[in-house]
């Protein structure tokens, strides 16, 4: 099994323990953010830039949120595929980690019932 698949189980594992069914304040939203299984798993499986550096990541939610400046609200413009998804919300933030500053953005759903699930988050170049 490879480095990467090997890492990406690990995280899951921890993210089971450590992050599902979590909840995080969103100050700017005034809304509490859920960390689900669907959307760990969404982006544990993502192909990543920094794939080693981005699954480790995981460990810091949801400070990263905290420090997390809003960016924008966009509409749901994939209705045919979630169809309760109302916005999405994009954060981005900067995360040390091994011996290196990141760029990371963080996205959000916001759902037709109002509740917030973190949806995904990456490195930005």
């Amino acid at each position: 099994m490879s480095d990467l698949v090997e890492k990406r189980k690990e995280m899951q594992e921890w993210a089971s323990k450590n992050l599902l069914g979590k909840k995080s304040y969103v100050t700017v939203l005034q809304k509490i953010v859920i960390y689900t299984k669907q959307n760990i798993r969404h982006s544990l499986s993502r192909h990543y830039k920094f794939p080693m550096v981005e699954i480790e990541m995981i460990k810091q939610f949801p400070s990263l949120l905290n420090d997390a400046m809003y960016a924008q609200r966009s509409e749901n413009h994939k209705l045919d595929k979630k169809p309760m998804v109302k916005y999405y919300h994009d954060f981005f933030t900067v995360a040390f980690l091994k011996d290196k500053l990141y760029s990371v953005f963080i996205k959000l759903e916001e759902y037709q019932d109002g509740h917030l699930e973190f949806y995904d988050f990456g490195i930005h170049e």
